[in-house]
């Protein structure tokens, strides 16, 4: 358990900074720069739909990483 706590602290920092990020896009509602006209949508569509798989690729690359540790724990645990 101490040898992943250095790499469990690091793989958090990440997350932080995205929902900081996150926030501060929040400044976008208001501003009411969220507020598009109906052929404005598709001209952001790219960009938003890359942030939200980048989102998701981190939420399940983190997913699968504690999912590693806490088998690799509890195998250790047993032995």
């Amino acid at each position: 358990m101490p040898h992943s706590w250095p790499i469990m602290q690091t793989s958090k920092s990440p997350r932080i900074s995205l929902h900081v990020f996150t926030n501060f896009a929040a400044r976008r509602i208001f501003t009411k720069a969220h507020m598009y006209d109906a052929t404005e949508i598709f001209r952001t569509l790219g960009v938003h739909k890359k942030e939200s798989f980048i989102k998701l690729g981190f939420y399940l690359l983190s997913f699968f990483y504690y999912l590693y540790r806490m088998i690799v724990a509890l195998i250790a645990e047993s032995e």
